[in-house]
């Protein structure tokens, strides 16, 4: 509880803060150079915070999700562990090409499933822990994930350059607004450094890799690939991000059957490879 509330809380008022100030000083500065603009700039910051704590609480208060919430990966007897049928279909396995299991959680461990000692469970489709939603991000709420990370990045970037501007009118004046200057800060630090994670998240995306799969070894049955979910880019983004105006907004939620236990793959197009090259030789 305190894990994701402290954070939770932390971000929820700097934005609340930040908000506070630029709806004040900056929209005033803005208005003086033009109605319109200064209309224009409350009104699309107002969008985007509002857009961007929605995503931020979407991410903690749905979860990343977890294979514990399917009864049919947990075993009966943990004594005789037998494979769930659906096992057949996972692509991902140990040394030994047995399914994965996790000893911890008592679990069977699906394509992409993690256990994330931060949240002391397994995780589906586990991207990452971030400390920042004291969290996971995973399988069910990713979508948000990147709509945060997209609405916060334009935010940031938008705040640090108008505020920039307006600190350096006042110099100019021999005036200086501390709290705008510690928002535009604080605006082109963040929008910086979300820029850079957007557009690595971005990359995954279409590439249909998490972190974790960047940066570790994953052991794949009958694969000539380096990832069998690379299925091209659009099928990786629709995996994730749907397509249409309304992805954008935080609302809805993964509408796949399968629900992150069982994942689109190209391992039939390696069985008919396979099959080729036998046929080829025949």
């Amino acid at each position: 509880m305190w894990s994701t509330a402290v954070p939770g809380t932390f971000v929820t008022v700097l934005l609340i803060w930040t908000w506070s100030v630029v709806a004040g000083d900056l929209t005033i500065f803005l208005a003086e150079k033009s109605g319109i603009v200064g209309g224009i700039f409350i009104i699309i910051s107002t969008f985007l915070v509002i857009l961007t704590i929605i995503c931020y609480w979407r991410v903690i208060l749905i979860g990343p999700g977890s294979p514990l919430d399917f009864p049919e990966l947990i075993p009966n007897d943990i004594d005789s562990l037998i494979p769930p049928p659906i096992s057949l279909q996972w692509v991902t396995i140990k040394s030994d090409g047995n399914a994965r299991f996790c000893n911890k959680c008592k679990v069977w461990k699906p394509d992409r499933c993690h256990h994330c000692s931060g949240c002391d469970k397994c995780i589906l489709r586990m991207d990452h822990h971030c400390p920042w939603f004291g969290t996971c991000i995973g399988y069910k709420n990713h979508r948000f994930f990147f709509q945060f990370l997209i609405y916060s990045t334009i935010y940031s970037i938008l705040v640090g350059i108008l505020s920039s501007w307006y600190v350096w009118k006042q110099l100019e004046n021999g005036m200086i607004s501390i709290n705008v200057m510690f928002v535009a800060i604080l605006g082109f630090v963040f929008g910086l450094s979300l820029l850079g994670f957007t557009g690595f998240t971005i990359y995954n995306l279409l590439t249909n890799r998490t972190t974790i799969e960047q940066y570790e070894r994953q052991r794949y049955r009958h694969r000539r690939f380096d990832n069998p979910f690379d299925l091209g880019w659009k099928n990786n983004w629709h995996s994730v991000m749907k397509f249409g105006l309304l992805t954008w907004l935080p609302i809805g939620l993964q509408n796949d059957i399968n629900g992150g236990i069982l994942f689109d793959n190209d391992r039939g197009q390696d069985l008919i490879a396979r099959l080729s090259g036998e046929f080829s030789r025949v």
